[in-house]
């Protein structure tokens, strides 16, 4: 098995595992140690909430899309050349567009003040 997709899978159960901890148990207060630290999810508690309630969501779609990208390595030959530096770029994109999701869903909900709209 490809080292690619070793480190697939291992991302992929752990963002699995971190979305459904982030379900079952959200943080109940504002740590900057635990919970989604975007700045706007520190606004007040209803954003905190908010914000650590929706992340699971994306979390579960990048989940099974490294779940994907590493079964797909394994069964066609010609992408057993993808390296972790791929897998790297891949998580540093599933990361910035979760940030990006997040906040435009933040937006959407909330005035720049934390307010409810």
């Amino acid at each position: 098995m490809p080292v690619f997709s070793q480190f697939s899978y291992i991302i992929s159960i752990g963002l699995f595992a971190g979305a459904l901890y982030y379900k079952m148990y959200p943080p109940k207060f504002r740590s900057l140690y635990h919970g989604v630290r975007f700045p706007f999810a520190f606004k007040n508690e209803d954003t905190w909430r908010e914000a650590n309630n929706y992340v699971s969501g994306p979390m579960i779609i990048g989940s099974i899309g490294f779940a994907v990208a590493a079964t797909i390595s394994i069964v066609f030959p010609v992408y057993k050349t993808l390296t972790v530096q791929t897998l790297t770029s891949l998580v540093m994109l599933f990361v910035a567009l979760t940030y990006v999701f997040t906040m435009k869903h933040m937006g959407r909900l909330f005035d720049e003040n934390g307010n409810r709209r």
